[in-house]
C-alpha cells in the first residue's frame, strides 16, 4: 500500500487515529535522527520529518509505551530535557548510537531495531562508548606529541581505527583551531581519513581540487572523508598544505553573522521567535550574531578543562565555548569580537551565547 501524505484530506483523517500516531512515531524518530546525524538539508519535507521526529522523540522520553525504544532509553539515561532539539540529536543521541559502529559492533546496531526492552542493550553500548573514549584519549595524546605544521594538523598512524578518524580530527580542530586531517590504515594498500575544518575552509571543495589522490571521497562543508593509497599520503600532505595556505581558501569573519547584537539585548520572547524557525541545520542555518569588544575573563570547566565560559558585558549571562579552552587561554585579558548563537540555559533559567568564532578586537 502507498500512503500519499500530500493529500490533505487523507492526512487529516489519519491524524485522528491514535493507533497510527504511534505507528508513525518509530519511523519518524529514525528518519529525524538520521537526517540530522548525516547533516541532510533541512528544507521542505526534510525539515518536516525532523520536526515531527523530534516531537516523537520528546514523547518517547516521557511515555512508558516507548520503553522498548533505544532512542527513548538514551533520552532517559542522559536525562535530556524535553522538548528535544536538533542539538540533542547531534551531540547526544547520534554519538551514542554511532559508538557501536565506530568500534565494529554492528551487532548492537541491529539489536537496536529489534523489539524488546532496551535497557541492557543501552548499558552495553555505554560500555563500548567508554572504551571508544579511552582509545580516543590515548590516540589524541599520541598525535599531540608529533610535530605539526602551522597551517594544519596532519597525522597518519596505521593503528588508528578508521571509525575514529573523524572524532580525532574534530577534537584536534577544537583544541588547535586549525584544519585537522587524521588518517588510519584500512588494509595493506589503502588508508581512510577524515578532515575537519572551521567555516573558513570548505573541505568538500578542497578535496575536490585534490581528487586525483583518492579512490573515493565525499562529505560536507566542514567535515569530509576520503580513501587514499598509503603510498601517496606524503604527496597528498604536501599539496594539501599548499592549498590550505592559499588565500583563495580563506574567507572573512564578517560573512558568517546575520546581525550585530549584544547577548544582553535578547529577551526570552526574542529567543522563542527564533526557535519558531527550528529545527536548524544545513539549508536552514541557525541565526548567528556578533558582539564586539568582549573582555576575556575565562572560567575553564569540564573534563581536562577543555571548555570555557565568559561573562557577557553588562549582564550575568554567559558565553560558552565547547572545546575552545586552548584558544582562549592565549586570549585571556584581551578584548575580542564574538560570533555566537542563542541557547537556553536550563540550569540558570536564562539565555546564553554559544561561541561560534572569535577574533581579537581591532
Amino acid at each position: 500500500a502507498v500512503l500519499n501524505i500530500f493529500r490533505l484530506h487523507c492526512w487529516h483523517w489519519f491524524s485522528n487515529e491514535e493507533i497510527l500516531k504511534d505507528f508513525f512515531s518509530g519511523p519518524l524518530m529514525w528518519a529525524g535522527a538520521g537526517t540530522v546525524a548525516d547533516m541532510g538539508e533541512l528544507k521542505n519535507e526534510n525539515r518536516i520529518l525532523v520536526a515531527k521526529g523530534l516531537e516523537a522523540m520528546s514523547r518517547c522520553g516521557r511515555e512508558k509505551s516507548f520503553k522498548d525504544s533505544i532512542i527513548g532509553e538514551i533520552i532517559r539515561r542522559r536525562n535530556l530535557a524535553t522538548p528535544l532539539t536538533e542539538k540533542d540529536i547531534s551531540w547526544v543521541i547520534a554519538p551514542f548510537l554511532n559508538a557501536a559502529g565506530r568500534m565494529g559492533r554492528t551487532d548492537l546496531l541491529v539489536a537496536c531495531a529489534e523489539t524488546g526492552d532496551k535497557s541492557s542493550l543501552a548499558a552495553e553500548i555505554d560500555t563500548v562508548n567508554e572504551l571508544r573514549k579511552k582509545i580516543c584519549d590515548e590516540l589524541f595524546m599520541q598525535i599531540k606529541q608529533n610535530p605539526q605544521d602551522d597551517r594544519m594538523i596532519f597525522c597518519y598512524l596505521p593503528e588508528i581505527p578508521t571509525g575514529l578518524t573523524g572524532l580525532l580530527a574534530m577534537r584536534l580542530l577544537e583544541e588547535y583551531q586549525k584544519p585537522a586531517v587524521i588518517i588510519g590504515k584500512r588494509d595493506n594498500i589503502y588508508a581512510s581519513g577524515s578532515i575537519r575544518s572551521s567555516e573558513e575552509i570548505n573541505t568538500t571543495a578542497l578535496l575536490t581540487e585534490l581528487r586525483h589522490f583518492f579512490l573515493q571521497f565525499g562529505g560536507h562543508d566542514t567535515a569530509s572523508g576520503f580513501t587514499i593509497e598509503i603510498s601517496r599520503i606524503e604527496e597528498f600532505r604536501t599539496e594539501l598544505k599548499n592549498k590550505i595556505g592559499s588565500s583563495s581558501q580563506k574567507t572573512q569573519m564578517e560573512k558568517y553573522y546575520d546581525y550585530p547584537a549584544p547577548l544582553n539585548d535578547f529577551s526570552m520572547s526574542d529567543y522563542k521567535s527564533i526557535m519558531d524557525l527550528a529545527p536548524f541545520g544545513s539549508g536552514n542555518e541557525e541565526p548567528v550574531f556578533l558582539e564586539k569588544e568582549v573582555p576575556v575573563k575565562c572560567v575553564f570547566f569540564g573534563r581536562e578543562n577543555r571548555h570555557v565560559k565568559i561573562k557577557a558585558p553588562g549582564s550575568n549571562r554567559l558565553f560558552i565555548g565547547w572545546g575552545l579552552a586552548e584558544k582562549f587561554r592565549v586570549l585571556s585579558g584581551k578584548k575580542i569580537d564574538l560570533l555566537y548563537s542563542l541557547e537556553y540555559d536550563n540550569y540558570r533559567n536564562d539565555l546564553r551565547g554559544l561561541i561560534r568564532q572569535c577574533r581579537i578586537s581591532i
